[in-house]
């Protein structure tokens, strides 16, 4: 998915919103839709990749300590490998992103690092294939992508084992983890009713408060979170399983 979004993002470099969408933004379909799907801060187009690797991991024994302990190790690997092999990579055209995005030479690794310096990002590299090889947060680039999706397979194997152990704490955890999409998009939709009227510290608070009340609730009721129960239920994760002496489907 880095691999086609690159180009896109390339061509269609400056269309976005520049903030969080908000309802009036469906005003400007074209836009909001370039925003959502690669020109946003994450574009959707990427993270449907990440979709594909939640169900992957989800088909594997995670329950199993040995799977947990693969995950988390080949997961920490592999991110340390990614970051290696892009800051590798990308030492050897330092001198094609000064070029692009008109700095000086010695101010390249910092650009890389943070992804931007004041009034300097490396959007104008995007048009150089090399992009994919960047190390730098937040770039979307190849190699950022997978470092990011092997933290993510980290962290999973190590709450696998971390988790059961807690006791109660651990059961408040995996409520509230078992509600990532409920808290995501519900935090989506709070954060424009909110934005313009609350500082942000106080968003945070409300946010880890939601969050910290569903979590509970899940924990104590054993429940599925909402969208959570909805995806399930059109993937047919909950249907029964055909018995010995079914008929087999037709072919």
């Amino acid at each position: 998915m880095p691999i086609l979004w690159r180009p896109l993002a390339h061509t269609w470099a400056g269309q976005d919103l520049g903030h969080n969408p908000t309802f009036t933004d469906l005003l400007t379909p074209g836009l909001l839709l370039k925003d959502v799907l690669v020109t946003g801060y994450y574009p959707l187009m990427v993270w449907f990749g990440f979709g594909l690797l939640g169900i992957a991991l989800g088909r594997t024994p995670l329950a199993s300590p040995a799977t947990a302990a693969k995950l988390a190790a080949g997961g920490a690997g592999t991110a340390m490998a990614m970051l290696a092999l892009g800051w590798v990579a990308t030492s050897r055209f330092f001198d094609r992103i000064a070029a692009a995005a008109q700095v000086q030479l010695s101010d390249v690794g910092a650009l890389v690092v943070a992804g931007r310096l004041p009034r300097v990002t490396l959007d104008p590299f995007m048009a150089d294939p090399a992009y994919l090889w960047l190390p730098t947060a937040h770039s979307t680039s190849l190699v950022f992508t997978l470092h990011a999706a092997a933290c993510a397979v980290a962290a999973i194997g190590v709450m696998q084992l971390v988790v059961p152990k807690l006791g109660r704490l651990g059961a408040f955890l995996a409520g509230a983890g078992r509600a990532p999409l409920t808290l995501y998009a519900g935090h989506i939709l709070l954060l424009p009713l909110m934005q313009d009227y609350l500082p942000p510290m106080t968003i945070w608070w409300i946010l880890c408060a939601a969050t910290a009340a569903l979590g509970l609730w899940l924990a104590l009721t054993k429940a599925t979170g909402p969208l959570e129960y909805v995806v399930r239920v059109l993937s047919g994760a909950d249907a029964e399983p055909p018995g010995k002496n079914a008929a087999p489907p037709p072919r």
